[in-house]
């Protein structure tokens, strides 16, 4: 007999609903205000009247389906994302440089409305069993250092300059103060290399993959502390698998 980690699907499934709920409640929530359809300035020639009332109307129903999934379900449902689904699709398409990058939100959401319900106490052991929408977190941290390698390479393995441009762009407290004193490409190629490592990582089994769930959640809070960007929307991702891994007694 030996203790180590295994991977609990219902409980997965579980925590992983409300969190997608709770996204969607947060997201919903914090879309502009329907105000800026009417301010020339922020919209396309084509926004009026008609796509501000339609917004308003989708955002109110969003907020208050996702919070009827969290309080009294606690399953993220397809009306919540289709609704917030549709003012976002509003404020993208009406709103002049409206680019959030939350297609991973919806992505999650729906792959859980799409995926078999676990059955009670079915566990995975091994990595053969955890669902695959688990690795979502570490499967957009690759895709996202290829995009660095292929288009940033100079700025993330030379000279730092992305992190020094951020720096300078967004510090706005004491932590950013003592980010900027350390060196740019030593933090440039850290990021990177966790972004690279964390799939691999991942699929190792339930231990790899929940130091890579706590690497970026403190990634997530360290991006917030220092720059006030914390892609929340994939640091929710974390929360459910680090709520599935569980210590279990096996058998030889």
């Amino acid at each position: 007999m030996r203790v180590g980690p295994s991977f609990d699907r219902e409980r997965y499934e579980k925590a992983a609903n409300l969190a997608a709920a709770a996204a969607l409640f947060t997201r919903a929530s914090s879309l502009p205000a329907p105000w800026v359809f009417d301010e020339p300035a922020l919209c396309r020639p084509m926004a009026g009247t008609r796509d501000a009332t339609a917004y308003r109307l989708f955002k109110r129903l969003g907020v208050a389906s996702a919070a009827w999934d969290c309080v009294r379900t606690r399953r993220v449902s397809a009306r919540s994302i289709a609704l917030t689904l549709v003012a976002e699709w509003l404020t993208a398409s009406r709103l002049e440089g409206f680019a959030p990058y939350t297609e991973h939100l919806y992505l999650f959401a729906l792959c859980l409305r799409a995926s078999k319900t676990a059955g009670p106490g079915e566990r995975a052991d091994g990595v053969g069993r955890v669902p695959v929408l688990a690795y979502l977190a570490s499967t957009i941290y690759l895709a996202s250092a290829i995009a660095k390698l292929r288009h940033g390479r100079q700025s993330w393995l030379r000279t730092g300059d992305v992190i020094d441009n951020a720096l300078s762009l967004y510090r706005w407290n004491r932590v950013s103060e003592w980010a900027a004193l350390a060196d740019p490409v030593v933090l440039a190629r850290l990021v990177l290399a966790f972004e690279l490592v964390a799939l691999p990582i991942s699929v190792s089994g339930p231990t790899g993959l929940r130091v890579v769930s706590v690497s970026g959640l403190l990634l997530h809070v360290a991006n917030y502390a220092t720059l006030r960007v914390s892609f929340w929307h994939l640091a929710f991702t974390h929360l459910p698998t680090l709520y599935a891994i569980r210590r279990t007694v096996r058998g030889k």
